[in-house]
């Protein structure tokens, strides 16, 4: 089992080793005076980050609202206790990417 002091040692050489800041964006919904709501994304903070591209893109496009698309997945890194949900957006470097799942079991 890992000490606290290692443990931090390790956290400390992940932070150093993510060179982007992203802001991470969550849906809400804002009362729109007729029994609905309006979805807007808002801002609900900013870390540091690291993206990776994960695999290949699909060679044959992907059909994206309606249209044949490119896509493409990513790894965005972040430190540890970081909020970040499944449905969040994340900007970071011009780019806005949509998280699609989390792999929080495999942090430190």
């Amino acid at each position: 089992m890992l000490s606290s002091d290692e443990l931090s040692a390790m956290r400390t050489v992940l932070t150093a080793s993510l060179p982007e800041s992203g802001t991470i964006s969550r849906l809400t919904l804002t009362n729109n005076g007729m029994g609905g709501g309006t979805p807007s994304w808002a801002a609900v903070g900013t870390a540091v980050c690291r993206v990776s591209p994960q695999g290949q893109r699909s060679p044959d496009g992907a059909i994206v609202a309606g249209r044949i698309g490119e896509v493409a997945s990513w790894i965005i890194t972040f430190p540890n206790g970081t909020d970040v949900g499944a449905a969040d957006r994340v900007a970071t470097g011009g780019r806005a990417f949509e998280v699609a799942g989390l792999r929080a079991p495999l942090s430190w």
